[in-house]
């Protein structure tokens, strides 16, 4: 044992499998066999060990690194920067940057899929004084995504003509009635997970960001899971997929795509890393359900919003939910899961960085980051 981690240690390992009471396994339907790992983000001020331990994120790095087919990414923020950057510092822009390179290279089918939340969980409305701080957190996920030279898009950019073919940024929204009248909301991502490759998940509390990530910073606990029971090959798939992360994944893909009573909806979803999945099927729901929620709603965020001004006379147009409500229900209808496109263009031309007429700009750095 290692005198620098304190440990919560077992009292047997034998027939631990045995022991589960009766009361979860009546209620956590299939379980399924496999490896796990407790990972954490820890250190002195916020567990008493005398090493800062970062497991998570470099659990995060070996399984991006090491995987084959494609990564499955679902997470509340993306915040990250290639190493040499003075402000953020976890490595996982490089990961991603060098594995989607390997395939390029190579020539080999491959795909990351990144689920985000449309907008940042904070008070406050865009282009007003309240809303410093969600345009704080949007600014730092549109520079590691796509805007500027230090963005992962902008790095593939240069070596691949399109960057879309290995890696896709999606986010989730929902509609409903309220008081009689059709409404639409974002969905949240409040999640923290990685599939890689239907054989590997990593799920726990850690966001993709330096706060959750460095160790020294916020504590975070997570689980690496690694399958070791596989499912019998099957046409459509390529690779071996573990019974666990298979599952959990088809579900995930399932609900995002409005699949879940279609019992044959697991044949298109078997090769994630194909062209005629990312293209044909996940990023088509994604760009028809964005297309349908623009014309009936007038979303934010969108990429017809490129400034505040735009957005200001976007969102005072006449909708053809409040237009035409019967025509709007139609349309809806065409709706698929939740999936929608994470608008890249959103606010291109407004300076969202924080200035110095803001008080939030004598905080850290480290505050959003």
């Amino acid at each position: 044992m290692d005198s620098s981690y304190p440990y919560l240690m077992p009292k047997a390992y034998a027939n631990m499998g045995d022991n589960i009471p009766s009361v979860l396994s009546d209620t956590i339907g299939t379980i399924f066999r496999a490896e796990c790992q407790v990972l954490r983000s820890l250190s002195h001020w916020s567990g008493g060990i005398l090493e800062t331990e970062r497991s998570i994120h470099e659990a995060y790095i070996n399984v991006i690194q090491d995987s084959k087919y494609f990564l499955y990414i679902e997470n509340q923020f993306f915040i990250t920067q290639p190493s040499g950057e003075k402000n953020v510092f976890n490595g996982i822009a490089d990961a991603l940057y060098y594995r989607i390179l390997k395939a390029y290279r190579e020539k080999a089918p491959y795909h990351v899929y990144v689920v985000l939340p449309l907008l940042p969980a904070f008070e406050g409305e865009l282009g007003t004084g309240t809303g410093t701080c969600i345009q704080a957190i949007t600014y730092w996920n549109y520079k590691s995504i796509c805007r500027g030279s230090t963005s992962l898009y902008q790095r593939l950019s240069k070596i691949i003509k399109d960057p879309s073919l290995y890696i896709s940024f999606c986010g989730l929204r929902t509609y409903g009635m309220l008081q009689d009248k059709i409404v639409t909301e974002l969905v949240y991502v409040h999640s923290k997970l990685l599939i890689a490759d239907d054989q590997v998940a990593i799920i726990g509390s850690a966001n993709i960001n330096d706060r959750s990530l460095l160790g020294r910073r916020d504590s975070e606990m997570a689980i690496i899971i690694k399958d070791t029971h596989f499912l019998d090959k099957e046409k459509g798939r390529p690779h071996d997929a573990g019974k666990f992360c298979y599952s959990l994944r088809n579900a995930i893909f399932r609900e995002h795509l409005g699949l879940m009573s279609n019992s044959e909806a697991d044949i298109p979803l078997r090769d994630p890393s194909s062209k005629s999945f990312s293209d044909g099927v996940w990023m088509k729901t994604a760009v028809g359900n964005t297309r349908i929620y623009e014309e009936v709603f007038h979303c934010l965020p969108s990429d017809k919003m490129l400034s505040f001004r735009d957005l200001r006379d976007y969102q005072m147009l006449p909708t053809l939910a409040d237009s035409d409500p019967e025509q709007a229900r139609r349309r809806l209808k065409d709706i698929r899961g939740y999936l929608v496109v994470f608008p890249f263009f959103f606010l291109c031309k407004e300076k969202l960085a924080l200035t110095l007429s803001t008080k939030e700009r004598y905080l850290p750095i480290s505050v959003w980051t």
